[in-house]
């Protein structure tokens, strides 16, 4: 979460072990926005207005990690390929793959957490997408989605998240004014592996929208 609060926008992590204990950090890449537009032209958000517990988000997958789970490290395996094939995916601008692999994405981080774990109100905000032809998944530790749809279907969408009083907004990523490039490799990380902030690159965020 801090790489992409410190870098913001449309980035590549990529946390191989080898590299993360030479380094002390992740690999990240940055991807042209445009490339996403291209890709996936319409993105939407979803959430509901209570903010979820982090902590129960995540349970004890960190620990089940650390202590050597083989399913866990398998699937969390699986993850990280997902998100590789994403890349190529985005770069190639095939929005049939994009959406396989989100849906991909949600059913890995459900086998891993358990839909106890990952509680009604986020399985509700995934199921509203598939029920509609749209497709959504979890963006971070719960009580929100992101996701995609046809436009044709995008009104019919937002009823059925606002009929159960959720909150829903397009979204429209967009480059800031002021860019700085990416820090390479052999450069002060963003973060380290204690979480610190260490450095601050160039602004590109999401607009939200209601229209």
């Amino acid at each position: 979460d801090r790489v992409v609060q410190a870098y913001e926008g449309l980035v590549y992590m990529d946390f191989a072990q080898e590299h993360f204990d030479a380094t002390g950090h992740g690999h990240y890449e940055r991807l042209d926005v445009s490339m996403l537009r291209e890709a996936l032209p319409l993105l939407f958000l979803a959430y509901c207005g209570e903010p979820s517990d982090s902590g129960r988000i995540h349970s004890d997958v960190r620990a089940r990690f650390d202590a050597g789970d083989e399913s866990v490290r398998a699937t969390i395996a699986e993850i990280a390929d997902v998100a590789a094939t994403a890349k190529a995916a985005i770069e190639n601008g095939d929005a049939d793959q994009c959406r396989t692999l989100m849906k991909r994405n949600f059913h890995l981080r459900r086998r891993l957490f358990g839909d106890a774990v990952l509680g009604e109100t986020n399985l509700r905000l995934v199921q509203i997408a598939d029920d509609r032809a749209a497709v959504a998944k979890l963006p971070g530790s719960g009580g929100a989605v992101v996701g995609t749809c046809d436009p044709d279907r995008l009104e019919d969408l937002r009823a059925a998240y606002e009929a159960e009083s959720f909150v829903f907004v397009v979204l429209e990523p967009y480059v800031g004014a002021h860019s700085l490039p990416l820090l390479p490799d052999d450069d002060v990380p963003v973060v380290d592996n204690a979480g610190q902030w260490l450095a601050h690159s160039r602004p590109i965020a999401f607009e939200a929208t209601t229209a």
